[in-house]
């Protein structure tokens, strides 16, 4: 990727990733593995987006 980016992934599965001009993503990697389902602004996940 030619883009500036920055990620994080946590101890309990979690990845959180941003690019330049594009919205947050966010996966859980315990249930998605392929990171198929971006889940950052599913307000279901609204706690863990918090965290």
């Amino acid at each position: 990727m030619d883009k500036p980016w920055r990620g994080v992934v946590t101890v309990d599965g979690w990845k959180y990733v941003c690019f330049e001009g594009v919205p947050w993503l966010m996966f859980n990697l315990n249930e998605d593995p392929y990171e198929q389902v971006n889940l950052a602004h599913n307000s279901l996940y609204k706690k863990e987006r918090k965290k």
